[in-house]
Protein backbone atom coordinates (compact mmCIF):
# COMPACT_ATOMS: atom_id res chain seq x y z
CA UNK A 1 0.00 0.00 0.00
CA UNK A 2 1.45 3.65 -0.57
CA UNK A 3 4.62 2.28 -2.14
CA UNK A 4 5.24 5.62 -3.64
CA UNK A 5 4.57 7.82 0.13
CA UNK A 6 6.88 4.78 1.55
CA UNK A 7 9.12 5.15 -0.16
CA UNK A 8 9.32 8.78 0.45
CA UNK A 9 9.44 8.21 3.87
CA UNK A 10 12.53 5.39 3.87
CA UNK A 11 14.79 7.88 2.04
CA UNK A 12 13.93 10.84 4.73
CA UNK A 13 14.61 8.23 6.87
CA UNK A 14 17.68 7.20 5.63
CA UNK A 15 19.30 10.89 5.22
CA UNK A 16 18.27 11.23 8.69
CA UNK A 17 20.34 8.77 9.72
CA UNK A 18 23.23 9.08 7.95
CA UNK A 19 22.87 13.26 8.76
CA UNK A 20 23.09 12.09 12.34
CA UNK A 21 26.35 10.05 11.80
CA UNK A 22 28.45 12.75 10.32
CA UNK A 23 30.27 15.04 12.73
CA UNK A 24 27.68 17.20 14.67
CA UNK A 25 28.31 21.01 13.36
CA UNK A 26 24.94 22.54 15.00
CA UNK A 27 25.18 24.67 18.20
CA UNK A 28 23.72 24.37 21.62
CA UNK A 29 21.67 27.28 20.78
CA UNK A 30 20.54 26.48 17.68
CA UNK A 31 19.64 22.54 18.64
CA UNK A 32 17.54 23.99 21.95
CA UNK A 33 16.04 25.81 19.75
CA UNK A 34 15.11 22.50 17.43
CA UNK A 35 13.92 21.03 20.52
CA UNK A 36 11.45 23.59 21.53
CA UNK A 37 9.84 24.11 17.43
CA UNK A 38 9.87 19.93 17.30
CA UNK A 39 7.33 19.74 20.33
CA UNK A 40 10.18 17.73 21.97
CA UNK A 41 10.87 20.14 25.00
CA UNK A 42 11.04 19.18 28.10
CA UNK A 43 10.53 15.45 27.42
CA UNK A 44 13.42 13.54 29.14
CA UNK A 45 13.29 11.31 26.38
CA UNK A 46 15.20 13.76 23.78
CA UNK A 47 18.44 13.62 25.81
CA UNK A 48 19.00 10.02 23.97
CA UNK A 49 18.68 11.52 20.59
CA UNK A 50 21.22 12.15 18.78
CA UNK A 51 21.44 15.52 18.51
CA UNK A 52 22.61 16.19 14.59
CA UNK A 53 19.78 14.81 13.87
CA UNK A 54 17.09 16.92 15.80
CA UNK A 55 17.90 20.19 13.21
CA UNK A 56 17.48 17.23 10.20
CA UNK A 57 14.12 16.11 11.49
CA UNK A 58 11.61 18.23 9.57
CA UNK A 59 12.84 16.72 6.15
CA UNK A 60 10.74 13.79 7.68
CA UNK A 61 8.44 15.44 9.50
CA UNK A 62 6.03 15.58 5.85
CA UNK A 63 6.45 11.85 4.32
CA UNK A 64 5.62 10.43 7.97
CA UNK A 65 2.63 12.93 8.65
CA UNK A 66 1.06 11.46 5.40
CA UNK A 67 2.26 7.64 5.47
CA UNK A 68 0.62 8.00 9.33
CA UNK A 69 -2.88 9.85 7.93
CA UNK A 70 -2.96 7.26 5.38
CA UNK A 71 -2.55 4.46 7.78
CA UNK A 72 -5.83 5.29 8.84
CA UNK A 73 -7.56 4.05 5.28
CA UNK A 74 -5.31 1.10 4.91
CA UNK A 75 -6.55 -0.16 7.83
CA UNK A 76 -10.08 0.43 7.37
CA UNK A 77 -9.44 -1.37 3.78
CA UNK A 78 -7.64 -4.50 5.45
CA UNK A 79 -10.40 -4.97 7.77
CA UNK A 80 -12.87 -5.23 4.91
CA UNK A 81 -11.10 -7.75 3.19
CA UNK A 82 -10.56 -9.49 6.30
CA UNK A 83 -14.79 -9.35 6.66
CA UNK A 84 -15.48 -10.18 3.12
CA UNK A 85 -14.51 -13.36 3.45
CA UNK A 86 -13.01 -13.61 -0.44
CA UNK A 87 -9.73 -14.37 0.66
CA UNK A 88 -10.47 -17.23 2.92
CA UNK A 89 -12.81 -17.23 6.47
CA UNK A 90 -9.58 -18.64 8.35
CA UNK A 91 -8.45 -16.74 11.33
CA UNK A 92 -5.53 -14.42 9.81
CA UNK A 93 -1.98 -13.59 11.68
CA UNK A 94 -1.60 -9.64 10.72
CA UNK A 95 2.28 -8.66 10.86
CA UNK A 96 3.33 -4.78 10.40
CA UNK A 97 6.66 -2.75 10.94
CA UNK A 98 6.97 0.49 11.35
CA UNK A 99 4.03 2.50 9.82
CA UNK A 100 3.06 -1.16 8.64
CA UNK A 101 2.19 -1.78 12.17
CA UNK A 102 0.08 1.48 12.43
CA UNK A 103 -1.95 0.07 9.64
CA UNK A 104 -2.24 -3.37 12.02
CA UNK A 105 -3.31 -1.04 14.74
CA UNK A 106 -6.32 1.01 12.87
CA UNK A 107 -7.87 -2.23 10.89
CA UNK A 108 -7.90 -4.07 15.06
CA UNK A 109 -9.47 -1.06 16.14
CA UNK A 110 -12.24 -0.81 13.02
CA UNK A 111 -13.17 -4.07 13.60
CA UNK A 112 -13.58 -3.71 17.60
CA UNK A 113 -15.41 -0.75 16.85
CA UNK A 114 -17.48 -3.57 14.45
CA UNK A 115 -17.75 -5.87 17.13
CA UNK A 116 -18.86 -3.54 20.02
CA UNK A 117 -21.88 -1.84 17.60
CA UNK A 118 -24.50 -3.89 18.18
CA UNK A 119 -27.20 -1.21 17.30
CA UNK A 120 -25.88 -0.56 13.80
CA UNK A 121 -24.25 -3.92 12.80
CA UNK A 122 -25.72 -7.42 12.46
CA UNK A 123 -24.90 -9.91 15.00
CA UNK A 124 -23.32 -12.16 12.15
CA UNK A 125 -21.15 -8.78 11.12
CA UNK A 126 -20.23 -8.39 14.78
CA UNK A 127 -19.40 -11.77 15.28
CA UNK A 128 -17.06 -12.19 12.30
CA UNK A 129 -15.30 -8.88 13.27
CA UNK A 130 -14.28 -10.43 16.66
CA UNK A 131 -13.13 -13.63 15.16
CA UNK A 132 -11.19 -13.12 12.12
CA UNK A 133 -7.79 -11.96 13.83
CA UNK A 134 -5.91 -15.09 15.44
CA UNK A 135 -2.60 -13.49 15.84
CA UNK A 136 -1.24 -9.74 15.61
CA UNK A 137 2.45 -8.89 15.75
CA UNK A 138 2.98 -4.73 15.97
CA UNK A 139 6.81 -4.45 15.19
CA UNK A 140 8.43 -0.33 16.07
CA UNK A 141 4.99 0.29 15.75
CA UNK A 142 3.92 4.39 15.96
CA UNK A 143 1.24 4.02 18.41
CA UNK A 144 1.00 5.84 22.26
CA UNK A 145 2.70 2.77 24.37
CA UNK A 146 -0.24 3.05 26.92
CA UNK A 147 -2.46 0.27 26.62
CA UNK A 148 -6.24 2.84 25.63
CA UNK A 149 -6.21 1.33 22.18
CA UNK A 150 -4.35 -1.93 22.57
CA UNK A 151 -7.08 -2.65 25.30
CA UNK A 152 -10.00 -2.32 22.27
CA UNK A 153 -7.33 -4.41 19.55
CA UNK A 154 -7.02 -6.91 22.65
CA UNK A 155 -10.75 -7.89 22.09
CA UNK A 156 -10.73 -8.84 18.57
CA UNK A 157 -7.07 -10.82 18.48
CA UNK A 158 -7.97 -14.32 19.93
CA UNK A 159 -4.50 -15.47 20.27
CA UNK A 160 -1.71 -13.53 20.65
CA UNK A 161 -0.82 -9.86 20.55
CA UNK A 162 2.67 -8.79 20.36
CA UNK A 163 4.51 -5.53 21.20
CA UNK A 164 8.10 -6.00 19.55
CA UNK A 165 10.24 -2.58 20.54
CA UNK A 166 13.31 -1.26 20.49
CA UNK A 167 14.75 0.85 22.87
CA UNK A 168 17.64 1.82 20.08
CA UNK A 169 15.12 3.19 17.74
CA UNK A 170 15.71 7.05 18.18
CA UNK A 171 14.01 7.88 14.76
CA UNK A 172 10.94 6.57 16.11
CA UNK A 173 11.17 8.44 19.11
CA UNK A 174 11.75 11.02 17.28
CA UNK A 175 8.89 11.42 14.95
CA UNK A 176 6.53 10.43 16.98
CA UNK A 177 5.92 13.36 19.06
CA UNK A 178 3.45 16.73 18.89
CA UNK A 179 -0.10 15.53 19.30
CA UNK A 180 0.14 11.72 18.70
CA UNK A 181 3.36 11.56 22.18
CA UNK A 182 2.02 10.42 25.02
CA UNK A 183 3.63 10.52 28.57
CA UNK A 184 4.15 6.98 28.42
CA UNK A 185 6.19 6.96 25.19
CA UNK A 186 5.92 5.15 22.03
CA UNK A 187 4.80 1.47 22.07
CA UNK A 188 7.69 0.62 19.10
CA UNK A 189 10.58 1.84 21.72
CA UNK A 190 9.23 0.65 25.46
CA UNK A 191 6.99 -1.90 26.66
CA UNK A 192 2.86 -1.37 26.58
CA UNK A 193 1.65 0.22 29.96
CA UNK A 194 -1.52 0.72 32.07
CA UNK A 195 -3.35 3.94 31.44
CA UNK A 196 -3.76 4.49 35.17
CA UNK A 197 -1.58 3.89 37.98
CA UNK A 198 -3.09 0.49 39.96
CA UNK A 199 -4.71 -0.82 36.77
CA UNK A 200 -4.01 -3.91 34.82
CA UNK A 201 -2.81 -3.53 31.24
CA UNK A 202 -4.40 -6.28 28.56
CA UNK A 203 -2.89 -9.30 28.14
CA UNK A 204 0.14 -7.50 25.33
CA UNK A 205 3.79 -10.01 25.04
CA UNK A 206 5.81 -6.68 25.00
CA UNK A 207 9.32 -8.35 23.41
CA UNK A 208 12.39 -6.17 23.99
CA UNK A 209 14.03 -6.81 20.33
CA UNK A 210 16.70 -4.42 21.08
CA UNK A 211 19.72 -7.08 20.17
CA UNK A 212 18.20 -7.24 16.92
CA UNK A 213 16.70 -3.79 15.86
CA UNK A 214 19.39 -0.89 15.86
CA UNK A 215 17.21 1.56 14.25
CA UNK A 216 14.25 1.83 12.62
CA UNK A 217 15.14 0.80 9.47
CA UNK A 218 16.51 -2.72 10.63
CA UNK A 219 13.46 -4.63 11.02
CA UNK A 220 12.94 -5.13 7.30
CA UNK A 221 16.50 -6.89 7.51
CA UNK A 222 15.96 -8.93 10.47
CA UNK A 223 12.27 -10.09 9.88
CA UNK A 224 13.61 -13.91 10.10
CA UNK A 225 15.54 -13.92 13.69
CA UNK A 226 12.47 -11.98 15.00
CA UNK A 227 9.93 -14.49 13.84
CA UNK A 228 12.62 -16.76 15.71
CA UNK A 229 12.29 -15.47 18.93
CA UNK A 230 8.56 -14.92 18.82
CA UNK A 231 7.88 -18.30 17.59
CA UNK A 232 6.21 -17.35 14.72
CA UNK A 233 5.54 -19.63 11.54
CA UNK A 234 7.44 -17.29 8.59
Amino acid sequence: WEKKGLRRLKKAMADCTVYATARDKVSKVVIDETIKRSALGGLAATAQLPLSALSYVRRVDDPWAVAVQRAKGAGRRLAEALLDGTRGTAPAMLVGYGVGARVVMEALEYLAAIAGDARRQSPQRRQKAASRVECAVLLGAPVSATSERWRAARGVVSGRLINGYSTRDWMLRLVYRAKAWSIAGVAGTTPVVPEHAGQDAPMIENVDLSDLVNGHLSYAHVMEPIFARLKLEG
